[in-house]
């Protein structure tokens, strides 16, 4: 019992810090798909985590600045690509 919990937390722990092994694909599709959410959750934790750390505590004032939005879309975008 003790060794099937020490598994399941260190499998946890590797999924988690990403040394798991990288799924089976079986379609082009599926690779797409896997290369465009993996590249999403990057630059959106990238960008975002950049745009909180520069402004410090009144980055929530900057969503509500239309300018500031157009620009930080076309930001993600880039970033995006670049991650791909």
């Amino acid at each position: 019992m003790h060794k099937n919990f020490l598994k399941s937390l260190v499998k946890k722990i590797k999924s988690q810090v990403g040394f798991n092994q990288p799924p089976k694909f079986s379609s082009l599709e599926e690779i797409t798909s896997y290369v465009e959410k993996q590249a999403a959750y990057v630059s959106q934790t990238t960008l975002y985590g950049y745009v909180k750390t520069r402004a410090g505590t009144q980055w929530p004032k900057l969503f509500n600045d239309e300018t500031y939005l157009i620009s930080l879309r076309m930001a993600r975008w880039y970033i995006f690509g670049a991650c791909v």
